[in-house]
């Protein structure tokens, strides 16, 4: 049991290491994240996980996309928020929510329509992104936090607290398992590699030889299981016969012992 939590630790923590390094990287192409505000990011979403039980890995994908779309780390943080809230007011996903958001900002409103319906039709047809949005605040504001009170939630953050400690105990176990994969890199798979290129001509002479003799030894095996089958009754009155013939041969070994 103590070494399958090992392993849920060390697999938790290689996706959450995963997951940051993609949010990273995105950061740093979208908007030329410094690594002071990478790390920044980072604490935001550590507090923002424990606030509404979402976790950090759905957290991090929803703000690299609205990051991208606003064009900096600022925006993309305040539309979080709104999809959280969407999120948490319509029970959709926050992928979904976060991918409304970015479409109505493109001036299609279809999707945001759909998960917010009181957002008004007049704002709809004036494309007016930022009035939709302050409707939308307005509508979902709070909802993700209330969300967040309720038992199934509550039970969520549990089980996200929980998934923190494993990736704590994950990451401690990183370096050995890091050393590990470094140790087979450079040792062992060059040594695999030089014996397979040493014999791999006698590696395909066995293995042509087997392929080659292969075929005959598969037909004499099916011709030995036709054989029997042809003449499985002759070969069940000759094992009749043995066995008569072992159990004279017992009776006459016993009356020879008593006549002696």
């Amino acid at each position: 049991e103590e070494q399958s939590q090992d392993i849920d630790a060390v697999r938790a923590a290689m996706e959450d290491q995963k997951s940051q390094v993609l949010l990273a990287n995105s950061l740093r192409n979208t908007v030329g994240a410094t690594d002071a505000a990478i790390a920044g990011t980072e604490d935001y979403i550590t507090v923002l996980q424990k606030q509404v039980s979402v976790t950090d890995d759905e957290l991090r994908p929803a703000l690299s996309r609205l990051v991208a779309a606003t064009g900096s780390i600022a925006g993309g943080q305040e539309l979080l928020s709104t999809a959280l809230n969407v999120s948490a007011a319509s029970g959709a996903d926050l992928a979904t929510s976060v991918g409304a958001i970015i479409k109505a900002s493109a001036g299609q409103f279809k999707g945001l329509k759909t998960l917010v319906p009181g957002l008004s039709n007049v704002t709809i047809k004036s494309k007016n992104y930022g009035k939709a949005l302050e409707e939308v605040n307005k509508q979902t504001a709070g909802a993700a936090s209330k969300r967040a009170q309720t038992l199934e939630y509550r039970l969520k953050g549990l089980n996200i607290a929980y998934g923190e400690i494993l990736e704590t105990l994950g990451y401690a176990l990183l370096p050995v398992i890091e050393k590990f994969a470094d140790v087979i890199t450079t040792k062992v798979l060059p040594q695999l590699e030089a014996w397979i290129a040493a014999n791999k001509d006698k590696l395909a002479a066995s293995l042509d030889t087997i392929l080659t003799k292969l075929p005959a030894l598969i037909i004499q095996v099916f011709d030995l299981f036709d054989y029997i089958q042809r003449n499985l009754e002759t070969i069940k009155v000759l094992g009749a016969l043995l066995v008569s013939t072992f159990a004279a041969a017992k009776v006459y070994a016993g009356v020879i012992a008593l006549s002696s």
